[in-house]
C-alpha cells in the first residue's frame, strides 16, 4: 500500500506543477495500471 501512496503523492506533485486538478485517491488507485505505477515510480 505504501507504494500506492507514494505514487499518489508523486501524481499530486505533477498535477500541481502543471496547474491541473488531481483526482481523489480512490479514483487514482482504481484506474491505475501496473505499467503506470512503474513509470510513475521511475520518474522520481
Amino acid at each position: 500500500m505504501e507504494m500506492y501512496k507514494k505514487a499518489y503523492e508523486r501524481y499530486k506533485e505533477k498535477c500541481k506543477k502543471y496547474g491541473i486538478e488531481s483526482i481523489q485517491f480512490y479514483h487514482f488507485i482504481h484506474h491505475l495500471t501496473e505499467q503506470q505505477m512503474e513509470l510513475m515510480m521511475d520518474d522520481q
